[in-house]
């Protein structure tokens, strides 16, 4: 038969079983089938476990994640849904009011996973549960943008800036970002293009404004 029984493709199977020493009643050689005998197999029903896919995975804000379950059983019926969402994917909190199969995540779950679970009667019966999570967080789908560029610093008494003097100019995106490794910003200064740097220390926590300093 080659692959594993199952109740609701077939649930019976006849295989008939030959036996034979290889000989006849005068000892000699010979390929002819002694005796035989035809064995019914039945297969017995086995409650197998329904599964739930989130689609898309990483969910966006903003976006529908959609929900679905199956079940070999078959009969999916009277499908119930609830949702929650964990910021390690551990610890989950339920959502309020998230009690159909598609739920749109807002901007307060990016960073956060998300799990359906699915409450439904299959092929053997009532009270079957299956559950799903996303395996990424809720991602931010809206691009970032730089909102404005403004030189904060002022020359000295000169009204230029001299060699030792620095520039020093604020970066103001549309919504906070963590820095990390060493993000610069081009200057256009006579016929050079010099490029300043983020203004040390670097907070650790995300800002929608960040400084860079040219010297």
């Amino acid at each position: 038969m080659g692959e594993g029984l199952d109740y609701e493709t077939q649930d019976e199977y006849t295989v008939t079983v030959t036996v034979h020493d290889g000989k006849n009643a005068a000892g000699e050689a010979e390929a002819d089938v002694d005796d035989s005998i035809e064995v019914t197999i039945s297969v017995v029903n086995v409650d197998e476990a329904g599964a739930v896919a989130l689609d898309p995975d990483p969910p966006q804000a903003g976006s529908a994640v959609t929900a679905s379950v199956t079940d070999p059983d078959g009969g999916v019926s009277g499908v119930a849904w609830t949702w929650e969402r964990s910021s390690d994917g551990s610890t989950w909190a339920a959502i309020e009011g998230a009690e159909q199969n598609a739920y749109i995540p807002p901007d307060g779950d990016i960073g956060s996973y998300l799990r359906a679970t699915a409450l439904y009667t299959d092929g053997d019966g009532s009270g079957k549960t299956a559950q799903g999570a996303t395996a990424g967080v809720v991602v931010d789908a809206t691009p970032l943008t730089v909102k404005t560029v403004d030189i904060i610093s002022a020359p000295g008494s000169s009204g230029a800036y001299l060699s030792d003097e620095d520039i020093e100019v604020a970066v103001t995106f549309s919504e906070p970002v963590r820095v990390g490794g060493k993000p610069r910003l081009r200057l256009t200064i006579g016929g050079a293009q010099p490029y300043a740097t983020v203004r040390l220390p670097v907070q650790p926590r995300a800002t929608a404004a960040r400084v860079y300093r040219w010297t």
